[in-house]
């Protein structure tokens, strides 16, 4: 409570920054009423209403002298009780009365304050009251500045953040897009208006115009993936105007698209059949050797404004970074020494004795493996291999119609052993291939069986 007191007396320009009180806040004091109304007070002198004023304190200070026989058809109209106060005009809304006792009692009130500050209805000139009235209001309660939210009926949005709603949507008030609400009731989700004023944009804007403030955001929209620039005057949590901003810089394009892909990585950039086999080159190096870069999911994540910012700054859409060629920019991040190898120790294919050039599988870094036909592998004396030789692929060995028939690390012990068994199967079943007993002097092919035999 204590905090909000304080933060409130800074508002009304009670307080300084430290916490001291101010000259206006001495004046505030000396006039023994609430703050907001003695704020209001001081402010009305100065334009010159404060005769309006003295009735505004008093209908706010007093009991209310308009009663409703059902209390969901109150107007809230600040204007009907100060209507009722100056002229005693008795016409009303239908359902609605005049309190006697409540009104007397708020023209004790009124009559007392201009009495107490000098005041007399000669002083002034004649504005328009509503307006003038909306803007004392609002001077008074500055954090129950309203506007009604798009679309939602009578239901408004408070300048501290707050939703606040009008119980009698017949009220003249619920026609209003902005209000300075006095008095609320927040015992709901949304607070009930029980007291409000008309108010405008341009005495918000005239009252408060060191308050509004101007925010630029430059965002990639997630499902155009474009990037949009919006600058937004903003009063408290009131937007007041949005407007596009054309200028959009290429350092706030290259932001907004990066933290698009980053937001919903992995996702957000789906990869090629280029891309996808140049990761799965680099993890599989990775795993064999720390110098090579960690392409994860996570890793790439954690390093996306180093690897995908040279992209991204060409970019001018999320399209425009999708086409573009991921694979390379993956390579881009190997140091030369390493990238000179890359062909050496992970190669895409691999030329097996037929000719045939068969590409390597590498999306299982632990385990990379060549699927070639058994006949093309005729001739060979020793397995497949990456990592410059160190490392056996994997081999599925497939049929002539490219089912596989056998799975070895060690192709010349399959020849030794198991080959003898596969062979008899194949020749059933291929009878018009070539299956020799010895497969290590054979000539491989991909044909039915070799030429000239």
């Amino acid at each position: 409570a204590f905090a909000q007191a304080r933060t409130l007396l800074t508002e009304l320009g009670a307080l300084d920054a430290t916490g001291a009180l101010t000259p206006h806040g001495s004046a505030m004091s000396a006039l023994g009423v609430h703050p907001r109304m003695a704020h209001l007070l001081l402010l009305a002198r100065e334009r010159n209403v404060l005769s309006l004023a003295c009735d505004l304190v008093a209908v706010l200070e007093e009991r209310d002298p308009i009663r409703a026989v059902d209390a969901r058809q109150l107007d809230p109209d600040v204007g009907l009780r100060i209507d009722a106060l100056r002229s005693g005009r008795r016409v009303l809304p239908a359902g609605l009365t005049l309190d006697d006792g409540a009104l007397a009692r708020c023209r004790d009130t009124a009559r007392a304050l201009r009495d107490r500050l000098a005041v007399r209805h000669s002083d002034e000139h004649a504005p328009d009251d509503q307006a003038a009235l909306g803007a004392l209001v609002a001077l008074a309660y500055p954090d129950r500045i309203a506007r009604r939210r798009d679309g939602a009926g009578a239901r408004y949005l408070l300048r501290n953040g707050s939703g606040a709603y009008l119980r009698d949507q017949g009220s003249s008030l619920a026609r209003e897009e902005w209000l300075a609400c006095a008095a609320l009731d927040d015992s709901g989700r949304d607070a009930t208006i029980h007291l409000a004023a008309r108010l405008d944009i341009n005495t918000v804007r005239e009252l408060y115009t060191d308050q509004i403030t101007r925010v630029r955001r430059v965002s990639a929209d997630a499902e155009t993936g474009r990037v949009r620039g919006v600058v937004v005057e903003s009063f408290g949590a009131i937007a007041l105007v949005e407007r596009v901003a054309d200028d959009i810089t290429p350092d706030e394009r290259t932001a907004s698209l990066l933290a698009l892909v980053m937001a919903d990585w992995p996702q957000s950039l789906p990869m090629n059949e280029g891309a996808t086999r140049m990761r799965q080159r680099l993890a599989f190096l990775h795993r064999h050797d720390g110098r090579w870069p960690d392409v994860s999911d996570a890793a790439l994540l954690e390093h996306a404004d180093t690897w995908l910012l040279p992209i991204v700054r060409t970019s001018r859409s999320l399209d425009d970074v999708r086409r573009a060629d991921i694979g390379a920019a993956l390579l881009d991040g190997v140091e030369w020494s390493l990238r000179a190898t890359l062909d050496r120790m992970a190669p895409t294919h691999i030329t097996v004795p037929s000719g045939s050039r068969v590409p390597v599988d590498y999306s299982d870094p632990a385990a990379p493996l060549l699927a070639v036909r058994l006949q093309e592998l005729f001739g060979a004396t020793a397995t497949p291999s990456v990592l410059d030789g160190r490392l056996p692929l994997i081999i599925h060995l497939l049929s002539p119609a490219h089912r596989p028939v056998q799975v070895t690390r060690d192709l010349p012990g399959f020849w030794r052993t198991s080959y003898a068994d596969v062979r008899k199967d194949l020749r059933g079943r291929y009878p018009r291939h070539s299956w020799p007993e010895d497969p290590t002097t054979a000539v491989p092919t991909h044909r039915a069986r070799p030429r000239g035999s």
